[in-house]
């Protein structure tokens, strides 16, 4: 009797066998920078990272020309908070600044390696891949005190 592999088992018992996956990684979703994120940047990144095919990391968009039309979303401000967010956390970093009036701006994931894309406005070496490892939520900062004068 013939032996089923275990990856087409897994992908037989999917809705769309055939079709693209999320895979966001575990160290991801238990990073402090991550479990401290607000639903409306949660749902940002699982719509940045849908765009993600192996081969385009950079070239994420984040417009809310795009998002609205592709994703649903119905509040540019809420939009914008979401990506200063996920910037902040840095799940995310921009790779090309948008231009009005038609130029949006690029992202890429950090917990995946910068691809080659032309055009592209940070160099390879420069690209924070796991930076959202190093991310401390700002109440845990060490405070630095300023020193005493003398009186």
């Amino acid at each position: 009797m013939a032996r089923v592999a275990k990856k087409s088992s897994i992908r037989a018992k999917r809705d769309d066998p055939n079709g693209p996956v999320l895979v966001i990684p575990h160290c991801v979703l238990n990073s402090p920078a991550y479990l401290t994120l607000s639903g409306n940047a949660v749902r940002l990144l699982y719509d940045l990272a849908m765009q993600f095919n192996g081969r385009n990391n950079g070239m994420l968009l984040a417009s809310f020309k795009y998002l609205s039309e592709k994703r649903g979303w119905t509040s540019a401000d809420q939009l914008n908070k979401s990506k200063k967010e996920l910037l902040a956390h840095m799940l995310i970093c921009q790779t090309v600044q948008g231009q009005r009036p038609n130029k949006a701006s690029w992202y890429g994931i950090t917990w995946q390696a910068l691809d080659d894309i032309d055009g592209l406005e940070i160099p390879a070496q420069a690209w924070p891949r796991g930076a959202y490892r190093h991310w401390t939520p700002p109440d845990q900062i060490p405070k630095r005190h300023p020193p005493k004068k003398n009186a």
